[in-house]
């Protein structure tokens, strides 16, 4: 027998609608079931990627009839905003026309696919119905003060006159009609969602064991909370003077680093960059440059190469009181709070790396001894990105820190507020640390120990190879020639500790959890069976000799 699509398909589908087959039944004793997909856009023509979505909700819908459940599976369309309003503009025909003409051809390819969608509870989100209860919602948010408005800045096409999404900026250009995206400050309203920012991390925990980890760290991350210290940098006599400001606020999580600060960088969109791109006095070229940045998407910036320039004014150091030159960055991004864009990741590894930091085509030299010190508190790294693993592993060490122990946690009572506190001192000088450095790489390595170091090193990529076959399917990935390279500088600096001139195994164990732990990637088998790279450590220094 020939299978005719059109007709047997057409035939079927003909009696799923006269038996009402998709709608809902009257009889509430029956279980419930809602299955909801995600509206489409009205564009007009569906494409394999709506076939594939809601050929999966359909089918959990069919399976749920089948197995009893009085299912309601909805369709509606998302029609309302901007994407309708710049087809209007392109087809030059009115948005309400063009919108609903797609929704009812739409519909019919629907139709034609067989999903079993109620036919009797489509909507679109322009429908007055629809757009009523939003209103409602908006307003009620108003009151509750969940609704405020600020000026934020957007892509913006002078000749359609239009905001544009990132998406539908090409090259810097408007996808539509070719011609050049400005950003442009405009008012908007807003959504106080960081109100409920607390109560949503909290209620992420009842998720652990039900969503995948990574899922949840995504959302962590999105909700982006963190605890820190904000301190003002004051502006000098002169600064004041060009920007009638008296200075700016910083947010920082790591309060310990702001003693080596150097520099400042501000974003394009500050308010005392703008003051210097008002002033009549700054120089054509430092305002070419910052508007050149504006000009550019947050996407573009964190593509393009670190870029800045010199703003000729000076904060004063909050603790050395040294002045402290102020630069505007493309790196730095307005809206982003608790991030580490891609650029000052960048920025980070070349301090790391090569002792500088440069921005534009100026290079500024690090002081030495210059040391990259980053806490991790498990309270405060709620909602932070992790560093990718190719730059924790230019961490020479992954030191775990304790609670105090009684006595101490008694001293540090007495300390902070009996008035029993210390006079800080310097225990050492600059001169003396970088001596001490030169004296470590002189202290004796042995070959065997080399061997040593190496093998242990190759066990945590290799663990079959030395009869360590279990843990091979927990290891996502090993330590790198860095863990080696550090693995004996350690060894070396213990032994100097030790006040010996060469190193034996036990230093090497000594420091082989603190140089290992961050450097090896567990898979999620060994995530969910709840082993650490501590243990994968330990096992591998019990078996290597």
């Amino acid at each position: 027998m020939q299978y005719v699509a059109k007709d047997i398909e057409c035939k079927w589908q003909t009696a799923w609608r006269d038996s009402g087959y998709s709608e809902p039944k009257d009889d509430y004793s029956l279980p419930k079931k809602y299955i909801l997909s995600m509206f489409p856009y009205p564009s007009g023509r569906l494409h394999m990627g709506h076939v594939r979505n809601y050929a999966i909700g359909d089918a959990l819908s069919r399976y749920y009839r089948n197995m009893g459940f009085n299912v309601l599976q909805p369709m509606g369309f998302d029609s309302f905003g901007m994407p309708a309003e710049n087809a209007a503009i392109k087809h030059k025909i009115h948005p309400k026309k063009w919108t609903y003409e797609n929704i009812e051809y739409m519909i019919k390819e629907l139709d034609t696919l067989g999903l079993s969608f109620s036919k009797n509870r489509l909507l679109a989100t322009s429908d007055p119905l629809y757009t009523r209860w939003e209103q409602e919602f908006f307003i009620k948010m108003y009151e509750k003060g969940l609704v405020y408005r600020k000026s934020a800045v957007v892509n913006w096409c002078e000749n359609d006159q239009t905001v544009l999404a990132n998406e539908q900026v090409e090259d810097g250009k408007c996808w539509r009609c070719g011609h050049d995206v400005i950003q442009k400050e405009m008012p908007g309203y807003y959504l106080k969602i960081t109100d409920y920012a607390n109560e949503l991390l909290e209620c992420l925990k009842d998720l652990d064991g039900k969503w995948p980890n990574q899922v949840i760290t995504m959302q962590e991350n999105w909700i982006g909370k963190s605890s820190g210290l904000e301190f003002e940098f004051k502006l000098d006599d002169r600064s004041k003077e060009i920007t009638s400001e008296d200075g700016f606020m910083v947010f920082t999580t790591r309060a310990d680093t702001i003693y080596g600060v150097s520099y400042c960088a501000l974003a394009p969109e500050h308010s005392l960059t703008k003051k210097i791109l008002n002033s009549d006095n700054t120089p054509k070229e430092i305002k070419d440059k910052i508007k050149f940045m504006l000009n550019q998407s947050p996407k573009e910036r964190q593509i393009a190469d670190k870029d800045g320039v010199y703003l000729g004014i000076n904060a004063i150091h909050p603790i050395t009181k040294e002045l402290v030159p102020i630069w505007c960055a493309n790196f730095v991004l307005a809206d982003e709070i608790n991030r580490a864009p891609a650029k000052v990741q960048s920025a980070l590894l070349e301090a790391m790396q090569e002792r500088q930091v440069t921005i534009g085509n100026n290079t500024f030299p690090l002081p030495e001894p210059f040391l990259v010190l980053a806490t991790q508190n498990p309270i405060e790294q709620e909602g932070t990105y992790p560093l990718p693993e190719a730059q924790v592993d230019r961490f020479m060490l992954k030191v775990v820190i304790d609670y105090p122990k009684h006595e101490e946690e008694k001293l540090i009572i007495r300390q902070n507020i009996g008035g029993d506190r210390k006079e800080v001192r310097p225990i050492m000088r600059a001169s003396e640390i970088i001596e001490a450095r030169n004296v470590v790489r002189q202290v004796y390595l042995d070959e065997k120990i080399e061997k040593y170091i190496v093998d242990i090193v190759f066990a945590t990529r290799y663990p079959e190879q030395y009869g360590l076959k279990e843990l091979k399917d927990l290891i996502g990935f090993g330590g790198s020639p860095r863990a080696s390279i550090n693995l004996a500088l350690a060894a070396r600096s213990y032994a100097f500790i030790k006040h010996r001139g060469y190193v034996i195994p036990e230093d090497i164990r000594a420091v082989a959890h603190d140089v290992l732990r961050h450097r090896i990637g567990l898979t999620y088998e060994a995530e969910a069976s709840n082993v650490t790279s501590e243990e994968i450590v330990s096992k591998i220094l019990n078996k290597v000799e």
